[in-house]
């Protein structure tokens, strides 16, 4: 199996600004007085556009394509109202993507190659090898049983600070292939299929694990959809039989350049009939949990909004996730689809993970509270400056110079207010009983181990991005002072 990285990166070294900033990470929406027709769900009057969805004026126009504009534009179909007919937070859910993520399997493309029957006949390359989730992914198609390679960047993980035997240790059983996946061209990604073609291997099937590493604009739709569909082309080019995409839940409200930039390769895919596919779609993954149970043993408080009841979620163990990711390839249910997935037991939202963890220490939990007023004022300021000097431009020095930042401050917001769970699409709201499960790690469970044994989650730990998106605001700040 072959496998290709792009790595999120946390910039440790801004934390200290990133903690003070940290409760905002965790509030939940401001409550608006919209009512429903009739007091039930509804559609608006007016066309919603995500921000961005319809701009076309930023710095990597040229990278999106053209016949995903409508399907961007087209914009969320749906507000979320509570059972009074008031409209629940800003934020707006795309109902056409809810739906969609609960449809069945369509029918295999006639055109497209059947799998080996076998895990030991079956060459996979996995895309974003040495990311977080790609490292586990290799290691479970090596249990498995799989030919796997791996593509991977000779300096790899945070700062690019593994080497290539870091690398060969990380991915253990593995043959590698060394190649950075973004390019002008695609030509790196084109390398490494002739390259295996060269030596008589044929790429069976694909799993793209590449992600952007920051979550910056430019970045997202490079990585996220172009570097991702390059691989998925080259796949379909020798004869492939099937093409895994790591997705996300999230991408249900896509109000983030990555989730449109994802959306965009989905609605590609689903246009193939020479090859099959799946788009799975995790809640979250432990390590996004990381951050506040580390703050909790330097003895600080959770921070929390709202009583803390605004984002709950059913995290998953990384290995599950990986097999479950694997399983694409060998049952037929759950291919041809988008498949929204979570871990087993309740779901817990951030205050009943900061009791639980507080408990399993021995220690009388402590919260802090925060204004959701730090987000907006944070958000406000950048998109009008972003408006202002668009990336999209080059008639002032400034232009483009706040486009990343605007978006980390969104995607902020975004993961502090969302709940990581399913939409119910009868309903419009997020519902833990209608998110599929998956494994026998329960997000509480791991919370008791993460609290106090610090043996096997160091991993997650070094990993842990909890604050990587004001860490990515901050460094810009502090590197434009």
């Amino acid at each position: 199996m072959t496998v290709c990285t792009r790595d999120m990166v946390a910039d440790c070294s801004a934390l200290p600004c990133a903690a003070l900033l940290c409760s905002a990470l965790l509030a939940p929406p401001l409550r608006q007085e919209v009512k429903a027709a009739n007091g039930k769900l509804a559609a608006p009057g007016a066309r919603h556009v995500p921000p961005g969805g319809g701009r076309t004026d930023l710095s990597c126009q040229e990278l999106i394509p053209e016949w995903a504009v409508a399907r961007l534009e087209k914009g969320p179909t749906v507000l979320d109202y509570d059972e009074e007919g008031m409209q629940l937070g800003g934020y707006l859910a795309d109902m056409d993507v809810a739906r969609e993520a609960f449809e069945g399997p369509r029918s295999r493309p006639a055109g497209a190659p059947a799998l080996p029957g076998r895990p030991e006949d079956t060459v996979v390359l996995v895309g974003g090898a040495t990311g977080y989730i790609g490292r586990f992914v290799v290691k479970q198609l090596v249990a498995r049983g799989y030919k796997t390679y791996a593509m991977a960047r000779p300096k790899s993980g945070p700062g690019g600070a593994r080497s290539i035997e870091d690398t060969r240790k990380d991915l253990a059983g593995a043959e590698l292939v060394f190649c950075d996946p973004v390019d002008k061209d695609g030509a790196n990604i084109q390398r490494v299929y002739d390259e295996l073609n060269g030596k008589g291997v044929k790429v069976d099937a694909v799993i793209s694990c590449l992600a952007s590493r920051t979550g910056g604009v430019r970045d997202s739709w490079e990585v996220d959809y172009l570097a991702s569909k390059r691989l998925l082309d080259c796949a379909r080019a020798q004869g492939a039989a099937h093409f895994t995409l790591l997705g996300a839940i999230c991408v249900q409200k896509p109000l983030l350049e990555f989730h449109r930039a994802k959306l965009a390769l989905f609605e590609y895919m689903k246009t193939l009939d020479d090859i099959g596919w799946t788009d799975v779609r995790p809640t979250a993954y432990f390590k996004s949990l990381v951050a506040p149970i580390q703050i909790a043993r330097w003895g600080g408080a959770y921070s929390t909004f709202d009583g803390g009841a605004s984002n709950p979620n059913k995290a998953m163990a990384e290995e599950e996730l990986a097999d479950y990711i694997i399983d694409c390839f060998e049952k037929p249910e759950q291919q041809q689809r988008a498949l929204p997935i979570g871990g087993p037991g309740r779901a817990l939202d951030i205050k009943q993970q900061g009791e639980v963890v507080f408990e399993a220490m021995g220690k009388e939990p402590t919260f802090n509270e925060a204004p959701i007023g730090i987000f907006d004022v944070i958000i406000g300021g950048l998109s009008w400056l972003d408006k202002t000097f668009p990336g999209g431009k080059d008639d002032s020095f400034l232009n483009g110079k706040f486009e990343d930042p605007a978006e980390f401050a969104k995607i902020g917001k975004f993961y502090a207010t969302e709940p990581m769970l399913a939409i119910n699409p009868e309903t419009g709201r997020y519902d833990p009983g209608y998110t599929p499960e998956h494994g026998t790690i329960s997000l509480e469970d791991w919370l008791k181990k993460a609290a106090t044994q610090k043996d096997g989650l160091d991993d997650q730990l070094e990993q842990g991005a909890g604050l990587a998106s004001f860490a990515n605001l901050t460094k810009w700040a502090r590197d434009a002072m």
